[in-house]
């Protein structure tokens, strides 16, 4: 009894899908999606430029240090952990489950608890950030790079450059 009633409201349920929410509907919640999470992040970060989008479940830590210029998107489920500052350019790309930390903990301290350090992250103009990418404190990731996924960032990369690895490597420069 129990397997036909599950039977039946899954039956209802596929149905009014079908004939209710079209796909302009759907497109339409997804763009009111898109504008409230504009507006929720243009309060709260230093500074949010124009066309800036954001995909679901990001999550930024100290958002008043942060800021995000313009045409920028910033994928699915990416941590920032802005409380050392982090500026984040134009036309930047960053894909999901990517993190940029903008503070640590000293690995020589006796307590870890009371040993925190920042220090401040950019990553300049259309920058590609792929998936999985771990960006650490203090560090300039420079105009047109790409960073392969699964990186980890622990220094500076130079301008119009492919990394990759862990700690990153540049392979190759960008004509």
């Amino acid at each position: 009894m129990i397997r036909l009633i599950t039977r039946l409201i899954t039956w209802f349920v596929l149905l009014f899908k079908r004939f209710f929410i079209s796909q302009a509907w759907e497109h339409l919640l997804i763009r009111v999606r898109r504008e409230y999470n504009y507006d929720y992040w243009k309060r709260r970060l230093q500074l949010l430029g124009e066309d800036v989008l954001f995909y679901k479940y990001v999550v930024i830590h100290s958002p008043e240090k942060v800021s995000i210029k313009s045409h920028s998107r910033i994928g699915d489920y990416v941590l920032i952990w802005g409380g050392g500052e982090v500026e984040i350019g134009e036309g930047v790309l960053i894909a999901a489950h990517s993190v940029i930390t903008s503070e640590g903990h000293d690995p020589n301290a006796d307590s870890f608890r009371d040993s925190s350090y920042s220090g401040k992250v950019t990553i300049k103009d259309n920058v590609w950030l792929g998936a999985g990418v771990y960006v650490m404190p203090g560090v300039t990731i420079g105009e047109n790079c790409i960073v392969g996924a699964g990186t980890i960032v622990t220094k500076d990369i130079p301008a119009n450059s492919i990394a990759i690895g862990n700690p990153a490597k540049v392979i190759k420069s960008r004509e």
